[in-house]
């Protein structure tokens, strides 16, 4: 089996694979996620116990997921893993939102929750320019926004929502997840795409769903936000997440269409979110060494596992961008992220540096100040002891 090599004190072993087959557990009988090609109950998952952390009892995760869906098969993994880990009472997904304006997005997302039985989950759709096929002449590696493997997602798999003009908006969505939301802090955002809808929160007003501005709202019911974004160790790297094809200094940068208004987009997120509910950033370079997917290679009839064959090619299909991947699959940035959200960055062996994100909307680079004196920023960066992300072998 094919496995990664991660810090040498990871608890997860093989994570993403062994919680995408879904491992045996000890504490309950496992519920096998339902095949696509078998109907699934409206109202699926029921409240189970609690689970146990080091003896104690902790009760699920709640998240919000902002995902892009649409150009990279790393955004399927990681709703996949959200899913499997709600499987396991560790997670519970409380809104699945989209950031792009790609409308068959959405049908992806919606087709991963039939997938699992939770067709109850409520989508958000950015309806936006950004993204939109008709809004994005380039790079050629996007396929105009679309990606590789939407199409066949939403036109192959049953789910109830095939496009955007299904859903509500957003930032409707994004709103009523928060305000719904018991208690004081209890919700972790994470944010594994643009920031269309992060920012379009923190600039809403009172409304009829809640009487708190979006940026009260974070106040109140955000514990923290976790951000796949950025990059901190290689310099002059333009992170697609934050930064697409450059800011608006940038040379050519138009050819990239609307996703040219991306870096100043980011910019104004970042410097909006408030400092007293910390974020927590994934850059590129965590996930660079890290692959997943290709555990999938037996899981027929699976959304998660088709996504891949489609992207990387792996057994069967020529793939969009088989370049980008090897047979471990693809770059694991937004399953990380899912993954250190749900169950925190100790039980991964990663540590929270304090410090500084500072971000340039007319280049679209970010930099990152190490400083253990900077925690009043509100901004941590997950970091690993070891720079064990750059050995990887197979094992048996």
């Amino acid at each position: 089996m094919l496995q990664w090599i991660f810090p040498a004190k990871w608890s997860l072993g093989d994570p993403f694979g062994s919680i995408l087959r879904g491992g045996r557990q000890k504490r309950r009988r496992r519920r096998e996620p339902l095949r696509a090609d078998h109907p699934a109950p409206a109202n699926s998952p029921t409240l189970l116990p609690p689970t146990l952390v080091d003896g104690v009892a902790s009760m699920p995760e709640k998240i919000i997921i902002d995902t892009d869906m649409s150009i990279d098969v790393d955004d399927v993994g990681a709703l996949c893993v959200a899913h499997a880990l709600q499987d396991r009472n560790e997670a519970e997904i409380l809104a699945v939102l989209h950031d792009t304006g790609l409308d068959k997005g959405v049908g992806a997302i919606s087709v991963i929750n039939h997938y699992y039985g939770r067709d109850d989950i409520p989508i958000g759709a950015y309806r936006g320019p950004l993204g939109r096929p008709s809004h994005t002449p380039g790079p050629g590696w996007t396929n105009h926004g679309k990606g590789w493997y939407v199409d066949d997602l939403v036109d192959s798999f049953p789910s109830p929502i095939k496009d955007a003009s299904q859903v509500d908006d957003a930032l409707t969505v994004f709103r009523r997840a928060l305000a719904g939301a018991p208690g004081w802090r209890q919700v972790t955002v994470v944010a594994i795409g643009h920031a269309t809808n992060l920012l379009a929160l923190l600039q809403s007003p009172a409304d009829a769903i809640s009487g708190w501005t979006g940026l009260e709202l974070v106040r109140q019911k955000v514990k923290q936000l976790v951000w796949m974004g950025g990059s901190y160790w290689v310099k002059d790297r333009v992170e697609w997440n934050w930064g697409a094809c450059g800011g608006w200094a940038t040379p050519n940068v138009s050819r990239c269409g609307e996703y040219a208004r991306l870096a100043q987009l980011t910019s104004d997120a970042l410097a909006a979110w408030p400092v007293e509910v910390p974020t927590t950033f994934l850059s590129f370079d965590i996930g660079f060494w890290v692959r997943s997917g290709g555990v999938l290679k037996t899981r027929r009839h699976s959304p998660c596992r088709q996504a891949f064959v489609d992207f990387c090619g792996i057994t069967g299909g020529s793939g969009g961008l088989p370049q980008w991947c090897d047979d471990r699959g693809r770059n694991a940035w937004d399953l990380i992220a899912v993954v250190l959200a749900v169950r925190g960055a100790e039980r991964i062996n990663h540590h929270l540096l304090p410090g500084g994100n500072m971000f340039d909307a007319a280049t679209g680079l970010n930099t990152w100040t190490d400083d253990p004196h900077q925690d009043g920023w509100g901004h941590f960066q997950a970091w690993a002891r070891e720079d064990s992300y750059n050995v990887r072998r197979d094992a048996p």
